[in-house]
């Protein structure tokens, strides 16, 4: 629904987004996706599938750029993707179902 990015000095706000990219959470602990989740890309261009760790709220995807782990927050229905970026970069979920 939103992308953060940052320029630096902590002025950087979450800018709404229109995409059909969806991310979908398997009960085993793997994920789907329509889109990257390796980046920000708002596109469905490209699927992704991966693992994800509910305790220390991670998504491991199989990322061309990195294979670290992306950190994730939940707060009621709103996920926060947040990205390795020098300066903040985060992507905004809200859950659908």
């Amino acid at each position: 629904t939103a992308n953060l990015f940052d320029p630096g000095d902590g002025s950087g706000s979450f800018q709404s987004v229109s995409s059909n990219k969806t991310i979908t959470f398997n009960a085993d602990g793997t994920f789907t996706s329509n889109g990257d989740v390796c980046d920000m890309s708002i596109t469905t261009s490209t699927n992704t599938n991966g693992t994800y760790n509910t305790t220390d709220k991670t998504i491991n995807a199989n990322c061309s750029t990195t294979n670290l782990p992306i950190s994730y927050t939940i707060d009621n229905l709103t996920m926060d993707i947040s990205y390795f970026c020098i300066e903040a970069c985060q992507s905004r979920y809200r859950k659908i179902n």
